[in-house]
Order: structure tokens, then sequence, then C-alpha cells
């Protein structure tokens, strides 16, 4: 079975009662593929009980799930408002400014970067 069969299996799954029954059918027969698709929905549905389940054989999963957790929060710190702020302020940048690093852009950007120091006013060449 192909990763998006499983998930549309997965997709048909109306309620955390028959996640948990298809993610006990896929761990009996060893279909890691329908395993995840199943814990995927759960995840996106809030079936905290599937998730937990598919978690607890998985070495590492509870820390990486409360990492999930941690991004799908509202708020001025959830991932939802990052990439919506990302997208609204992304500005591309200019052809002209194909070839340019980044650190030459922030050292252009950075008006102190481009005032003279105090050594330069007498002509001492600074770093």
């Amino acid at each position: 079975m192909s990763y998006r069969d499983a998930q549309d299996r997965a997709a048909r799954l109306s309620d955390p009662r028959e996640a948990l029954e298809a993610l006990a059918r896929a761990h009996r027969g060893g279909d890691d593929l329908l395993a995840r698709a199943v814990a995927g929905h759960a995840v996106v549905n809030g079936w905290s009980d599937v998730v937990q389940a598919w978690a607890a054989d998985r070495p590492g999963a509870a820390e990486q799930l409360a990492e999930l957790d941690a991004l799908l929060i509202t708020g001025s710190a959830g991932i939802t408002e990052q990439l919506a702020d990302g997208a609204a302020f992304y500005a591309p940048r200019p052809p002209e400014l194909a070839d340019v690093m980044e650190h030459q852009l922030a050292q252009v950007a950075d008006p102190a970067s481009l005032a003279p120091t105090p050594a330069a006013a007498y002509g001492v060449p600074s770093r």
C-alpha cells in the first residue's frame, strides 16, 4: 500500500474509536504506513488518545509530539501567525542583488556599519 492510499483510508475515519481500531489493525499487520497515516489524521482532528497510542512504542515520539503541540498553539507565538507574518512581509530579492551575499546586505542595511569610526576621522584604518 502506498502512503497516499493509507492517507485516503485514514481520511475516512470519522471518530477516535474507529481510528484506534484501525491503528491496532495496522500494528498487528505491520503496516507502518497506515499507522502513520492514522496518527496524522488523529493529530489534525485532535484525537490525542489515538496519537498517544501511536507514539507509545516509538522512542522519542513523545518529545516530537510535544514540539508539534507547541508549534500548533495559536497566539502570537503560534506557527499559523508566524507563517502569516512571513507571507505578509515577504519581499522578493531584486534581480540586481541576486549575487550579493546575506552578510553583505546586512552590512549595507546597518547604518552604524557605514558611519565613520573615530579613528577613521584621523586617517587610522579600522579593523
